[in-house]
């Protein structure tokens, strides 16, 4: 049985919609149902229940049955209205079921107009659809839910509810007070003239009872219903505690927190009227901020932090950003105010005009997958959001494996190129370093970039070190390490780096063999593994060597061995040196730099002082005297003692400071040495340590003694570097002419051995072997003099 609707409002009704002027309409509901009788099932049957519920002749349950208790209340209905009380539903009983006068009524707050609804009189008691009643007590700052059944009123904690002596009566509707049945009541679903739909109407009546137990004062006058509060003021603080209240007068709540920045007033419908001046100070976005009155002692607050922000109270907005801070840029990259540019790929919940702050969440470790909030809006309002983490790629590409195919020394040497960098020519070195080693060489050369300025620090241009190796920050120009060659230093970290921070045995391997994992122990500055990803992505741009291609760590996985584990070493057949004067009168010569670097005397020590030069002293002294200290290589007052007491039991001066003559007798000096003054032939130069420095150990043979010595103390003779007056790299010709054969190219600075550097007929006669074959000769070669001069290698000046 198809089913047509069962109330059509007249015409006149029609014209009377929200907010129209106050006029009567008289509205013939008629019916448009079928005829029913006892037995039928369906929706008809479920209208007539509820007419019958709303007229308040029926209470059994809405089940669309026509049944015995529905026929006893449509013979009830007939017999009330002057029907024929035959049980039949027609035209007649639907028409009296339906037919209401509809009548605009006003409802009202405080005297001004919310809404103008449609409602009418039914049983003695007016009713009106309840969407207008529910937006009526949003303006009170009650909330409310409606499911149909249950009519939910969300009570602000400001506004006191009272549900003592409740008695909830009959009724298929339930209202409730934050969750509280007050009363059951008989809504009847009729048509809103305003929409067109069918709307449920609720007894105002009923209403007006809860708004009683609210304390809300109210009048009804048959057709305005005019709800009225008395105006209460709360104070709080900025972070929602209550400072007091209720108050009369708004001036009277705004002295109440006058002495409160960010203190916020809200009246009684829980809406803020007033927000005191007041600046929250934000060390980071997860941290709770300080309030302070000024900006001034808001930016005081977060100085020195670079996540600190400062939100002004009165208007939400930020209006003092981190040091470093997050945002899309015009071409769509993700890029730090203090990074620059941060990856191949921006993280997907990036949004123009956002600005985001990042926190480190393994403080006091290498940070992996910082946590990102979305700090403001375009408008500069505040957020103060976790959205979730990210960070760049190659921060956790395996660094074990070789970089991509497309990542060549001619890539690598036009990046160089591209951004005025010295360092170009050096590609191949990158290159052949990854072969040998094992690590990947866009990592090589973005760290070389990072730690030389780009090849024009000091350090790099002094000491050939791309690398800052030993360059400790308490006396970087001082403790970093030479290199007799830029090549040699490349090849050097990476024998370094792979040995000691990838492989999972290395002495400095911290979870990865990655960017992250190196950042642990490898350097102070948090951000290093993040400046070298963005190098790295900048490299890989500039070859169009895609990010995805690099190979990402996987926990457990294998990499490819290295070709060789072995210290590379800088050979120089030729060179001549003369030994120095040293503590130890002799100098003494060991069979491996690692042990004499272990052993060789590093400075007086003393209270105070701390590395490994103190380490081996503990170590020494417990081996001596079973002094039992703990080899942390700090120089405190147990060491002290320790010492005293050795130096006493020695008949040592009994100084508590390690010199020369307690060093030796704590570790002698091995049988072999070289008198001060002896000229020296130096073969080979390899990177060691002496205490905590990094020192150039020479190979050197003199007199039938041969071995490895500091180079601390010998004074090279013949061995020059070679310093180019334009291109970084240096051409070697195999006979003095610009036209002959080019050997090899050598870096600015690197050194070389000659014999004479006085140029002859414009050229500079130089011993050359070519350090990427081991067992290559040395060769002549000629510099042009025009393009490159000699300078002698600095004196040694001691440890």
């Amino acid at each position: 049985m198809k089913r047509k609707v069962w109330m059509a409002l007249c015409a006149a009704a029609g014209a009377v919609m929200a907010g129209s002027p106050a006029v009567w309409a008289p509205v013939a509901v008629y019916a448009q149902e079928p005829v029913l009788h006892l037995g039928d099932h369906g929706q008809a049957v479920a209208d007539l229940q509820n007419a019958l519920k709303a007229a308040g002749y029926y209470n059994g349950a809405v089940d669309g049955s026509f049944g015995p208790a529905t026929l006893n209340a449509v013979k009830s209905f007939q017999k009330a209205n002057g029907l024929t009380a035959d049980g039949v539903v027609g035209p007649a009983t639907w028409s009296a079921l339906s037919s209401r006068k509809l009548q605009p009524m006003q409802i009202l707050l405080n005297g001004q107009l919310i809404s103008a609804p449609s409602g009418f009189a039914w049983q003695g008691t007016t009713y009106m659809p309840i969407w207008y009643l529910q937006q009526a007590l949003t303006k009170l700052g009650i909330q409310s839910k409606w499911d149909g059944t249950y009519w939910n009123l969300q009570v602000p904690a400001s506004m006191h509810a009272d549900l003592s002596n409740i008695q909830i009566g009959t009724g298929a509707q339930v209202i409730e007070i934050n969750g509280t049945p007050v009363k059951r009541v008989n809504g009847i679903a009729s048509k809103d003239p305003a929409g067109g739909s069918i709307t449920t109407y609720m007894p105002i009546w009923y209403l007006m009872g809860i708004l009683d137990r609210l304390g809300i004062q109210h009048d009804w006058d048959g057709s305005h219903w005019n709800m009225t509060t008395h105006v209460s003021y709360y104070a709080y603080t900025s972070d929602g505690k209550v400072v007091g209240g209720p108050y009369s007068t708004l001036d009277a709540a705004k002295a109440a927190i006058a002495g409160i920045p960010g203190g916020v007033i809200k009246d009684g419908a829980g809406n803020v009227v007033f927000t005191q001046a007041g600046f929250a100070a934000y060390t980071a976005p997860n941290q709770d901020p300080v309030v302070v009155s000024t900006l001034d002692a808001a930016k005081q607050r977060v100085s020195g932090s670079s996540t600190g922000f400062v939100v002004d109270l009165a208007t939400h907005k930020v209006v003092q950003f981190p040091q470093n801070y997050y945002y899309l840029n015009n071409n769509g990259s993700f890029v730090s105010t203090v990074y620059g540019w941060i990856g191949a790929a921006p993280p997907s919940f990036a949004k123009p005009g956002e600005r985001y702050v990042a926190v480190d969440v393994n403080p006091g470790h290498s940070p992996h997958l910082a946590q990102f909030y979305l700090l403001s809006q375009s408008d500069g309002t505040y957020v103060g959001k976790l959205l979730g983490t990210y960070e760049n790629p190659f921060r956790t590409v395996d660094l074990r494996f070789p970089a991509p195919s497309g990542v060549t020394a001619q890539a690598i040497d036009q990046w160089f190129a591209d951004n005025n960098s010295p360092l170009q020519g050096l590609g191949d070195s990158f290159i052949r370093a990854q072969q040998r080693y094992g690590v990947d060489a866009a990592y090589l050369a973005a760290h070389a970039v990072l730690e030389t300025g780009w090849g024009k620090s000091a350090i790099m241009q002094a000491k050939n070190n791309l690398f800052g190796y030993g360059a400790y920050d308490s006396d970087p120009a001082h403790a970093a390490g030479t290199f007799p060659s830029a090549d040699y230093s490349i090849q050097f970290e990476a024998w370094f780096v792979r040995n000691v921070y990838l492989d999972s045995d290395g002495q400095f391997f911290y979870q990865w063999p990655t960017l992250d994992g190196m950042n642990e122990h490898y350097a102070t500055d948090p951000a290093w593994s993040q400046k070298i990803a963005t190098l790295m992505t900048d490299l890989t741009q500039s070859a169009q060597v895609p990010a995805g291609s690099f190979p990402q760590y996987v926990t457990g996985q294998s990499a490819p061995a290295p070709q060789s584990s072995d210290e590379p070493v800088f050979r120089m057949p030729g060179a001549l040196g003369v030994v120095q004067a040293n503590p130890y009168g002799g100098l003494p010569v060991w069979s491996d730099p690692s042990q004499g670097g272990s052993q060789m005397f590093p400075g007086n020590l003393k209270m105070g002082d701390s590395g490994n030069g103190v380490k081996l002293l503990q170590q020494a002294l417990n081996r001596a005297s079973g002094a039992g200290l703990q080899t942390d290589g700090v120089f405190g007052q147990l060491t002290q003692k320790a010492l005293v007491a050795y130096q006493q039991a020695h008949g040592l001066p009994a100084t508590g400071v390690c010199d020369i003559r307690t060093w030796q007798s704590l570790i002698p000096a091995p049988a072999q040495s070289i008198p001060q003054g002896t000229q020296v032939m130096v073969d080979q130069a390899r990177m060691g340590m002496v205490g905590n420095l990094p020192t150039e150990w020479y190979h050197v043979t003199a007199g039938g003694v041969s071995g490895w010595v500091d180079s601390a103390y010998i004074a090279l003779k013949n061995v020059y570097r070679v310093m180019s007056s334009g291109s970084s790299m240096i051409n070697l010709y195999s006979a003095p002419s610009r036209s002959a054969q080019v050997l090899s190219k050598v870096h600015s600075g690197d050194w070389v051995v000659s014999l004479n550097p006085t140029p002859a007929n414009g050229f500079i006669e130089v011993q050359f072997v070519d350090q990427s074959q081991p067992s290559a000769s040395p060769v002549t070669a000629y510099v042009d003099a025009s393009a490159a001069q000699l300078v002698a290698v600095p004196a040694p000046t001691g440890n």
